[in-house]
């Protein structure tokens, strides 16, 4: 048998599943009011509240199977056991919205004091 003796093949890198941004992050004025953050879903109410008062059982295990564990247990509640977190959602929607009305407003005011900001990103596109 002449054939040559080759090395092992090297592995070849992982390619990383993230690709490059197409846009990107807007930079903010400093006087540009803050966006009001949208309400939790009805499920992350749920899992901080078993993150409470289920911590022995979810002991030693990363963030990642602890949600795991907790959208089995999710998935388990009846309908009507999940009223409190769907009722915690509505709440926090209705927040929102009213912290929206005061956002537009104040972004209104805010365009008219700098007319030009925001005009070049967009100019990009």
């Amino acid at each position: 048998n002449n054939a040559p003796i080759l090395p092992p093949a090297k592995p070849t890198p992982a390619k990383s599943k993230k690709t490059p941004s197409k846009t990107k992050k807007r930079k903010r004025h400093p006087e540009e009011p803050p966006m009001p953050k949208k309400p939790m879903a009805p499920f992350f109410f749920f899992c901080d509240a078993m993150r409470q008062g289920r911590k022995e059982e979810l002991a030693g295990k990363s963030i990642t199977e602890q949600t795991k564990v907790i959208s089995t247990w999710w998935r388990a509640v009846p309908d009507s056991g999940k009223v409190p977190y769907e009722e915690a959602y509505r709440t926090g929607r209705v927040r929102y919205e009213a912290e929206m009305v005061g956002y537009t407003a104040a972004m209104v005011v805010f365009r008219a004091k700098f007319p030009e900001w925001g005009k070049e990103e967009m100019s990009m596109s």
